[in-house]
C-alpha cells in the first residue's frame, strides 16, 4: 500500500519545482557558464590542433551565450517535468516543421507505439484503401509519417519513440564531449 503521505510529499515537491526559475538561479547560470566555457575551449582546442596538424578536423564550435541558454532552457524543462516538450522543440525542432504534436509520441511505450501503428494502419485501410493495398501495418506507419513530418519511419522511431529521459540527459550534457573524443580519436590516427 502506497503511503497517503508520499503522493502528498510529490505534490508538494513538483508545485514547488513548477515556481523555481532556473535560468534566473545563480549556481544554474554560474554552472551552465562553466560548462558551456570549458565545452568551447575544447572545441577551439581540437580546431587548432588540427589546424596546426593540417588535418581535416573540424567542430562546429557554438557560442558560450548559445550553449548556455539551451543548458538553463534544458534544466528547467528537467525541473519542471516539462522534458517531452523542450527535446521536442528544441531538439526534434529543428528537424521537423511542426514539433509540438511529436510531444505525445516522445511519451509514448513500446505497447502504445503499438497500438498506434495499428490504428494508422486501419485508419488508411478504411479511408485510402487502394493507396495502401499490400502495404503491411510498418509501411503504412512510415507513410504517414514522412507526410506527417517529413522523416522516414527508422528516423521517427529512433529519435522520437525510442526517446527517454535519461538518454537524453546524457545527449544534452556529453554530446559535445563526445564530439571531441571523436575528433580527437580521427587527429591521432
Amino acid at each position: 500500500m502506497r503511503n497517503p503521505f508520499s503522493a502528498a510529499k510529490e505534490q508538494a515537491v513538483m508545485q514547488m519545482a513548477q515556481q523555481v526559475n532556473v535560468p534566473e538561479m545563480p549556481q544554474a547560470v554560474a554552472a551552465t557558464r562553466i560548462l558551456a566555457e570549458h565545452e568551447a575551449a575544447l572545441v577551439d582546442l581540437v580546431n587548432r590542433v588540427a589546424d596546426a596538424h593540417d588535418q581535416d578536423v573540424a567542430l562546429d564550435p557554438v557560442p558560450v551565450e548559445v550553449r548556455q541558454d539551451m543548458l538553463l532552457g534544458f534544466v528547467d524543462a528537467a525541473t519542471k517535468m516539462r522534458l517531452a516538450e523542450w527535446w521536442a522543440e528544441v531538439v526534434v525542432g529543428a528537424h521537423v516543421d511542426e514539433s509540438e504534436p511529436l510531444v505525445e509520441y516522445l511519451r509514448m511505450d513500446g505497447e502504445e507505439w503499438g497500438e498506434q501503428v495499428r490504428s494508422w494502419a486501419e485508419m488508411y485501410r478504411e479511408s485510402v484503401p487502394e493507396e495502401v493495398e499490400g502495404m503491411t501495418d510498418a509501411e503504412i506507419a512510415d507513410f504517414h509519417v514522412r507526410e506527417q513530418f517529413d522523416v522516414d519511419l527508422w528516423t521517427f522511431v529512433a529519435e522520437v519513440i525510442a526517446w527517454d529521459r535519461a538518454t537524453a540527459i546524457s545527449q544534452v550534457f556529453e554530446s559535445n564531449f563526445q564530439a571531441v573524443e571523436d575528433a580527437l580519436d580521427e587527429l591521432a590516427e
